[in-house]
């Protein structure tokens, strides 16, 4: 079931503590990213833009993925 890959829900109070700490963090170390933990038996769909972007030749083509028209998804 799909509950089973979902992150621990937060209260309101929880939601922001933790945004104000991703910000402090980011205030020391501007390329610091939050990825929300999924518990150990999730099983994510979606692997992510750098994973993706590896294998397009531009970030145009990333973008528009298997929508791009032949003359952007081909390699040269």
């Amino acid at each position: 079931a799909i509950a089973d890959d979902m992150p621990q829900p937060r209260t309101l109070v929880g939601a922001w503590r933790e945004m104000r700490t991703v910000w402090n963090r980011q205030q020391v170390e501007p390329d610091y990213v939050f990825d929300t933990p999924l518990p150990p038996t999730a099983k994510p769909a979606y692997i992510g833009d750098t994973q993706l972007r590896e294998d397009a030749a531009d970030e145009l083509e990333a973008s528009i993925g298997d929508l791009a028209p032949k003359g952007l998804s081909e390699k040269s």
